[in-house]
């Protein structure tokens, strides 16, 4: 097989959803997508003008033109306006819903026991898969703790996991959509606009974020690339459980500014504000955890000492515990959820032999091993290639200087290229859509990213800088077209 075979198969592979699903009728609203168009250019014309605003009036600014590009993105395909507007199929939603309606003790305390599919004479569920699976995973997990007889109250995590259908997450996304329904109440504007008020505040706490450590104009183009990344649309237009990661991603992006900003400043409020963001991460999507690793890198840099490190390590680890705890009083265990989940990834899908794709799909049909493996990471692409291409810069970077690193921000981003270690393990092993998985860290992507652009433009001064600004309004178009591409 030739590396033209491969790419070939691989992008075949890569697109054979369009195949299989050939009755869904992918069809173009050419006047939404027109303005669409029209939108990513005026952003490309308009970079000065852009760069003159105040901190304040470019995070509203982008706040507001994030929006936009969504709802013209969403409305561009009315096949995913009309799978996105059915409510029988939006399980936050729906959780939402019954939070509101019920209440939070209510909803925490039977959050594990609510179904996953609509029982008879029920019209309200939380996730819209088959329970079958799941009910497996539960029993075998819970047959598994109580055989480990030297795990302290082994036979109560049994107990608890046995007698319910375990979700999948946890339950902080439904948190986050409770208030567009009492707003909104139970309509689709509740269900539409939660989603992308989230996705599109990630951009804004990136653009605060990546200003602690670059000067304007490379925080600003960061934002912008986060923005229009064409994963964070894909991934918050779709039915649950996807927006499972975008709200993880906003916590994510949180965690690693309250932190950095702790750090910085030495304010412990920040440092109990990033236990607060670390857990409420972790009780979305376990993969909120992996920032775990690149934080006490830096903080056994920045703490200067032992004791210190001790010190603040405490501070986000007590605060951690305030949520969980709060939860854990009414009714929703964690730790079980945590020891179930992470028993599900691993021996679970390895007694069951779980995973894989699907027998007979395009995709299965044209793979092997190779084309498999690069399928997978040209998945990657929906993270926005300028990003990509940047962070491999500094990667690049790293390489040729051994590992030496001058600048604050570029042990930071050395740091944070550990997060996405476990991934590796992932692309070898496992299948599925890899940008998904990932979006969780496209703060720590991004930054990363400026840091390459940082050395490959030799430290641009402040704005206005010519070659930032070509840079800024070719990877402008280069990521609106790859948005416009995988709408």
């Amino acid at each position: 097989m030739t590396i033209f075979d491969i790419l070939k198969k691989t992008v075949f592979r890569d697109a054979s959803w369009n195949y299989t699903y050939q009755h869904w009728n992918f069809v173009y609203d050419p006047i939404a997508l027109g303005a669409l168009v029209v939108v990513l250019a005026v952003i490309v014309l308009t970079v000065p003008r852009w760069m003159d605003l105040s901190p304040r009036q470019f995070a509203v600014g982008l706040f507001l033109t994030s929006v936009l590009v969504f709802a013209l993105g969403l409305f561009a395909l009315p096949l995913e306006l009309t799978r996105a507007l059915d409510l029988d199929k939006r399980g936050l939603f729906n959780g939402a819903v019954y939070l509101v309606e019920r209440g939070p003790v209510d909803f925490l305390s039977s959050f594990n026991t609510l179904p996953q599919t609509a029982p008879e004479n029920e019209d309200l569920y939380i996730w819209p898969f088959d329970i079958t699976q799941d009910d497996a995973a539960a029993n075998a997990f819970a047959e598994w703790m109580g055989g480990l007889e030297w795990v302290p109250f082994n036979e109560v995590f049994a107990e608890y996991v046995g007698e319910y259908t375990t979700q999948k997450h946890g339950p902080v996304s439904v948190l986050f959509i409770a208030p567009f329904v009492l707003l909104f109440g139970k309509s689709t504007a509740a269900a539409l606009v939660g989603g992308v008020v989230i996705a599109c505040l990630i951009p804004v706490v990136g653009y605060y974020t990546f200003r602690l450590y670059f000067e304007e104009g490379l925080s600003r183009l960061g934002a912008v690339m986060v923005a229009i990344a064409p994963g964070l649309f894909i991934w918050t237009r779709h039915a649950s459980p996807v927006p499972y990661d975008i709200v993880t991603a906003l916590l994510v992006a949180c965690t690693l500014y309250a932190f950095l900003k702790g750090i910085k400043t030495g304010r412990r409020r920040y440092l109990v504000a990033t236990g607060i963001f670390l857990s409420l991460a972790a009780m979305t999507k376990l993969t909120g955890l992996l920032v775990l690793l690149p934080m006490a890198i830096i903080l056994i840099r920045e703490a200067g000492g032992l004791k210190e490190y001790v010190r603040q390590s405490g501070i986000i680890a007590g605060s951690w515990f305030a949520f969980p705890l709060t939860f854990l009083a009414a009714g929703y265990n964690f730790a079980a959820q945590l020891l179930y989940t992470a028993y599900k990834t691993t021996l679970y899908n390895m007694q069951s032999g779980g995973g894989g794709r699907p027998e007979g799909s395009p995709a299965d049909a044209l793979n092997n091993d190779l084309v498999g493996l690069v399928g997978t990471l040209y998945n990657g692409r929906w993270m926005n290639p300028v990003l990509l291409v940047l962070v491999a810069a500094f990667v690049g970077y790293l390489l040729y200087s051994r590992g030496n690193v001058k600048k604050d921000h570029h042990f930071v981003s050395a740091a944070l290229l550990t997060a996405f270690l476990p991934f590796g393990v992932w692309v070898l092993f496992a299948s599925g859509t890899f940008s998904r998985h990932t979006i969780v860290l496209v703060i720590p992507l991004a930054f990363i990213a400026l840091s390459g652009l940082s050395t490959v433009l030799d430290n641009p001064g402040r704005i206005p800088d010519t070659r930032l600004e070509i840079f800024y309004r070719l990877a402008v178009i280069v990521a609106g077209l790859q948005l416009l591409i995988n709408i």
